[in-house]
């Protein structure tokens, strides 16, 4: 076939050849496509890849993935005639213009040429051109190009997020998001990464005393230095500032991290998970569906499994018996988020989080206090005598899995979704603890105790229905997050 050959010459440039060569690449690119059946008789995929060599060298990469022939179809198939929407046109033997708008879209940029930021709109231009002849949606087509020239540039290859947020200004899909809990440890670190790519952050923090303001200070210092980072600080559960926050704002996407956290602080306080958790949550819900936001995504807890035994858990499983406020709360969300998608068509998702840990921490989380009580040369305290597994999931993978959540809103009757995510590897606490010592060059004084109340011996997450919707998947091991986390909190604390 003409597309193979072409294919596995342009393989051999791509490989071979470095920006200085890409003119012969641009070349083979434009007879590649012609031959693929992408190029009209009016010459106007022609003219959109004559804007710029580079640009036609991107498409000669991309062309390069559609060298071979799909798995179980082979070339004595060609001569059976198809249908005018399945892959290939056995008359003329082309790929279908559908097929590879799709491959392009799946393959935006490859590692071997670097797009430059004046040339996204050009390169999204010959993917509307081809998703146009191939039937394919235009606003799909324009948001997957973009989220995939994003993820290039953000990968080790470059590590370049101006160049990626350049790719969202470029493509006119930067949103203004409304951030609750941005001086949080996760809301910081999905704030940094948001106005890494080019969005707007208004962040909403009431910075509570539930522990070291100072900390959430820091955080939010961090956050200041963004242009495109505005702080509102308000409490979720103050309905009319909510409220006019919305109306003022007005804006694009919500992600909801504010809460009263703390399984065991809830058997001490149990009002302010009531204030923060149910009724801040109406706030957000209702400020949505007045503003008409495209998307809610918002913080739930593996705490709503309870002491279910069957692991790992799952979101089919039943979660009608949680084992604290906490968790009930949690559950309640859930269930007030479902009633407004139902009710008012609303975008929501929940992210049911596992045992995150990472630089920025929480001074309550186990890693945390227990570091601080290993260098203070104070002991420890092991609950349920050391018998304890948890699914510890390091901040970095949780912020890449919800902002893939939040780029893909649910679409089903009603549009809400409910996922997992975490480590999808329960971790021993005696394990664990082993690690934190390697990692701080120092052993702990461990006291064994009985099972704290509302407290539960075991978290796993079964992460398929995200890894599916999203192919959302943790990389992160163990050893190296602590290490991450020991660094930061030694440079923090010195």
């Amino acid at each position: 076939m003409q597309l193979a050959r072409h294919g596995e010459m342009l393989a051999i440039e791509a490989r071979g050849h470095s920006l200085a060569r890409r003119d012969g690449i641009g070349a083979a690119a434009r007879v590649g496509l012609r031959d693929c059946g992408l190029a009209g008789d009016d010459g106007t995929l022609e003219q959109s890849l004559a804007v710029d060599d580079q640009v036609v060298g991107l498409a000669a990469q991309l062309l390069t993935k559609l060298a071979h022939l799909p798995p179980g179809l082979e070339p004595e198939q060609l001569s059976t005639p198809t249908a005018q929407g399945d892959r290939y046109d056995a008359v003329d033997r082309r790929m279908h213009p559908g097929y590879v708008g799709e491959s392009l879209l799946d393959h935006p940029v490859d590692a071997g040429l670097r797009v430059l930021p004046g040339q996204i709109t050009e390169c999204g231009q010959v993917v509307h051109h081809i998703a146009e002849r191939g039937s394919l949606d235009q606003k799909d087509a324009h948001r997957r190009w973009t989220e995939g020239a994003c993820r290039i540039a953000e990968s080790a290859d470059y590590s370049d997020s101006a160049l990626a947020a350049a790719c969202r200004t470029h493509s006119g899909l930067s949103m203004k998001i409304l951030l609750t809990g941005c001086a949080g440890f996760i809301g910081m670190h999905v704030a940094e990464r948001l106005l890494a790519r080019g969005d707007q952050v208004v962040g909403v923090d009431n910075l509570n005393d539930y522990y070291d303001v100072a900390l959430k200070q820091a955080r939010l210092a961090r956050l200041s230095t963004s242009a495109g980072f505005r702080f509102a600080r308000s409490d979720i559960a103050d309905r009319q500032a909510m409220a006019e926050l919305f109306a003022s704002d007005r804006p694009d996407a919500v992600i909801n991290l504010a809460a009263q956290a703390g399984v065991r602080y809830s058997l001490q306080n149990p009002l302010a998970y009531a204030d923060s958790n149910l009724l801040g949550f109406v706030n957000v819900l209702e400020g949505c569906r007045q503003t008409g936001v495209r998307h809610l995504v918002y913080a739930s807890s593996s705490s709503v499994y309870g002491g279910n035994q069957k692991l790992p858990f799952a979101e089919t499983d039943n979660v009608d018996h949680p084992v604290s406020l906490y968790a009930a709360t949690k559950k309640a969300n859930e269930l007030m988020a479902y009633s407004y998608s139902h009710l008012y068509t609303l975008p929501c998702t929940g992210l049911r989080f596992f045992t995150v840990y990472g630089p920025w921490g929480r001074p309550d989380m186990a890693y945390f206090s227990f570091t601080q009580a290993i260098l203070g040369g104070r002991p420890i305290d092991v609950f349920n005598q050391g018998k304890m597994r948890r699914d510890f999931t390091y901040i970095d993978d949780i912020v890449e899995g919800v902002i893939r959540v939040l780029d893909r809103p649910p679409e089903g009757v009603p549009p809400h979704a409910l996922y997992n995510i975490g480590n999808h590897e329960p971790v021993e606490l005696m394990q664990f603890i082993d690690i934190l010592e390697t990692a701080l060059g120092k052993k702990a004084t461990r006291r064994f105790l009985p099972m704290q109340p509302g407290d539960v011996p075991a978290t796993y997450a079964d992460i398929s229905a995200l890894r599916q919707a999203t192919g959302f998947a943790p990389t992160t091991p163990l050893a190296e997050g602590i290490a991450r986390f020991v660094d930061w909190y030694r440079s923090y604390f010195a």
